[in-house]
């Protein structure tokens, strides 16, 4: 759950940085460390670990992909 203070403030952050979000409850979550979260015991605030996997993992895609297509002759170095 994302308070309209936090949607207030989280707004002024995306026009800041000139990107528009649809869905701010999920910014709150990228933007929350877990450390944070050890101050809040009893909160329902998720961290970011969950957006940090699923990021890694688009970058990898990313990544591989480039460089399948760059190197199209180039054998896998293990």
């Amino acid at each position: 759950m994302i308070t309209q203070k936090e949607k207030t403030k989280l707004v002024e952050f995306t026009k800041l940085i000139g990107i528009e979000i649809k869905d701010f409850s999920l910014l709150k979550e990228a933007l929350t460390h877990r450390s944070y979260l050890n101050e809040l015991k009893d909160s329902k605030i998720q961290h970011n670990e969950r957006l940090e996997f699923l990021g890694d993992a688009v970058l990898e895609l990313i990544v591989t992909e480039f460089l399948f297509h760059r190197y199209p002759n180039q054998k896998e170095i293990l």
